[in-house]
């Protein structure tokens, strides 16, 4: 009898989920807003994540595998397939009395305590692919997941009490091939038994579909490449309660077949195609994804980090030099340097579109290259003439920019001014034609601070704006995009304007990152660039070479060590002059209060 109770309370709180988590008012849109109704959605252990290859740790325990029982085999009795308003859902109604059981894994419970209980699919659009899990950036056309839960659980809250067999989905090259079987009988009814809307409509596969069907349980090599971690549910109410274990081998499908997909409609929304209903990759926060030996390890990661800053001299002997950048700019210590006043003049090519851009996620930051200069040292880009250059006139050529951001409450500028640090900085860096990239003066680099000003209705518009945004789809490390003939230097930075580029500070330093040589003519401007909070905000979307949120993305101020700041006439050297709009606001504020 306690027992029989135990069984039913399971189910109840296997029914209990389903209807928690597909009943409630969340959309596919509305992801950032999940964690108001639903806290475990802001939690540290979120799925999906990426899957960064190059992290991975081989756990022998994973090696043996799963072993799947002989139910696997066999056609399971009560099981019926809906359209839940959010993806497309195969159900066994009889988890109670099921024995399509799984052990193995380095599962917790390992005596077949874990239940087969449904599957169901997520996906992208007609152009854009939809798998919940990225493997090293790459996100495959779709994903479909099956889940087991464990019958000895106290409830689907309580800790491991699920596992969820994740596999990827890709579409065929060849224009001729379609999966057969069980799995065009899933596409196929879709549409012909209509599953096209949520509601009373359901397919019986009851007696007709067995989960071997569908996965290859007896292809022992194949289903031994996986990865494995912890998580939770991709849906609200995100329970951090599942073990993952993420398949390498994608299912092939064709194109016709991954098109019933999107024949289906949600529950919310005007007839809306059921499409792109997937969740955003979630950050890692430090933990550890383990694979199986046989699992591809493909990344090769950077030997530095921005949490690691200390130890960057043990590797890279210049990052413990004695002019190295950024720096604090005490503007009360600065010099006026009367050769700084002439200020900068640009080639008329500063105007013109560039003809071969590349914006990439470097997984440290997004960097946009001129890559007729990166590859061939070609570009008409030039400073013509400017104060302290020492290739002289016409030899610095635009290379490169990027971006330096802290996080929503810490802002990350690498250089402060009077201690102040600004929510962020955007580095243009001009590369000498007459010098090797290690030769003092190489390089100079015009630094602007970025401010939030958060007016109603506020941001910045134009090229600069559009970058911020277009940041937002390159998430993972080494995405990009490339723009030919469509941005100039002049559409990002005020060049043309004198009252702007006339206020600037200048001294000799180094790279920010390593290998942190010292060849650097920094001129670090005055006047920030001012962006909506919102546009700030689109830093925090990318996640970095281990799979975390890229954020903090700046090194720590450097010692000056009797180095001289210079200032053009027009900087000032006034404290007040460089105080953030943040700044500015709270001490109002505290003035207001005193008084």
């Amino acid at each position: 009898m306690k027992n029989k109770m135990k069984i039913v309370f399971q189910i109840s709180a296997t029914l209990c989920w389903v209807l928690i988590a597909h009943a409630a008012a969340w959309t596919y849109d509305d992801q950032d807003a999940w964690g108001d109704d639903y806290p475990a959605c802001n939690g540290d252990r979120q799925s999906p994540i990426d899957i960064v290859t190059g992290n991975t740790q081989a756990d022998p325990k994973l090696d043996s595998g799963f072993t799947f029982s002989k139910a696997f085999g066999n056609n399971i009795a009560q099981l019926k397939y809906r359209n839940n308003g959010h993806t497309l859902q195969m159900d066994e109604e009889d988890f109670a009395n099921s024995d399509v059981t799984l052990k193995g894994g380095d599962l917790p419970m390992d005596d077949s305590d874990y239940t087969f209980l449904q599957f169901h699919s997520h996906w992208g659009s007609a152009t854009e692919p939809g798998s919940e899990h990225t493997v090293d950036g790459k996100r495959f056309d779709a994903e479909i997941h099956f889940v087991f839960m464990s019958k000895s659980a106290a409830a689907v809250s309580s800790p491991d009490s699920l596992a969820v067999l994740g596999f990827f989905i890709e579409i065929a090259e060849d224009p001729n091939f379609v999966h057969g079987g069980q799995w065009d009988k899933l596409f196929s009814t879709i549409t012909s038994n209509n599953l096209i809307n949520e509601g009373a409509n359901t397919t019986d596969f009851s007696g007709t579909l067995a989960i071997s069907d569908l996965i290859p349980v007896y292809f022992r090599n194949l289903v031994k490449n996986f990865y494995h971690y912890n998580g939770s549910l991709t849906t609200p109410p995100c329970l951090e309660v599942v073990n993952w274990y993420v398949f390498e081998q994608p299912i092939q499908v064709s194109q016709a077949q991954y098109n019933k997909f999107l024949e289906a409609r949600f529950s919310y929304g005007e007839d809306k195609v059921m499409e792109k209903n997937y969740r955003d990759v979630q950050s890692i926060n430090g933990r550890q994804v383990y694979r199986t030996s046989l699992a591809s390890v493909n990344s090769k990661q950077p030997d530095w980090t921005y949490d690691n800053q200390a130890s960057w001299g043990d590797k890279y002997p210049a990052c413990n030099g004695q002019s190295q950048s950024p720096i604090d700019i005490d503007t009360d210590k600065t010099v006026h340097d009367a050769a700084l006043d002439t200020g900068f003049t640009f080639a008329s090519a500063m105007g013109i579109a560039i003809p071969f851009l590349r914006l990439m996620n470097k997984g440290y930051t997004w960097q946009m290259t001129d890559q007729d200069m990166q590859l061939h040292l070609l570009s008409d880009n030039m400073i013509t003439s400017g104060p302290s250059l020492k290739g002289g006139r016409n030899d610095y050529s635009f290379w490169q920019f990027h971006y330096h951001w802290g996080t929503r409450d810490q802002p990350g500028s690498e250089h402060t001014i009077n201690g102040v640090q600004y929510p962020a900085e955007v580095h243009f860096v001009f590369r000498s034609k007459s010098a090797a990239l290690t030769d003092a003066g190489s390089l100079t680099v015009l630094g602007f601070m970025i401010d939030v000003y958060d007016g109603e209705g506020f941001q910045h518009g134009g090229e600069f704006g559009n970058i911020l945004e277009a940041i937002t789809k390159l998430k993972y490390k080494d995405n990009l995009e490339e723009y030919v003939n469509s941005i100039s230097i002049s559409d990002l930075i005020p060049l043309y304007n004198p009252e702007f580029m006339s206020k600037f500070y200048h001294y000799d330093g180094s790279l920010t990152t390593p290998p942190c040589i010292e060849v650097v003519n920094w001129f670090v401007f005055q006047e920030p660039i001012y962006i909506s909070q919102a546009q700030y905000d689109n830093f925090l979307e990318g996640y970095d070479f281990e799979g975390n949120t890229m954020k903090n993305t700046y090194r720590v101020v450097q010692p000056l060590n009797e180095r001289t700041v210079y200032r053009s006439l027009k900087a000032s050297n006034s404290i007040l002059a460089h105080l953030s709009i943040h700044t500015v606001i709270i001490a109002a504020f505290i003035a207001l209060f005193m008084y």
